[in-house]
């Protein structure tokens, strides 16, 4: 699935996307909800212990297709409180 079908159209805020709107993920390292918004994407992965990892990158890309950098604190901090993390 293309980054503009995933993505398309995008909401203020954090929205989570039915399974068969996510990325095409390799191996089982696969998540068990995925959360977009117009500044970020955020994969919630179940981890060892009952634990839940996140994984937050803004949807924005530098050349080259890596993930653009910059989150700052209060950004992340609002984030998680979207995820109902906070």
């Amino acid at each position: 699935m293309s980054q503009k079908t995933l993505l398309d159209p995008l909401p203020r805020q954090l929205t989570e996307l039915p399974e068969e709107r996510w990325p095409v993920y390799r191996g089982n390292n696969k998540p068990i909800r995925v959360l977009v918004s117009k500044k970020f994407m955020v994969q919630v992965f179940a981890e060892r212990g009952g634990y839940c990892r996140l994984s937050v990158n803004r949807v924005k890309r530098k050349a080259g297709g890596k993930w653009k950098d910059g989150i700052t604190w209060d950004e992340l901090q609002q984030i998680k409180k979207e995820c109902g993390f906070g």
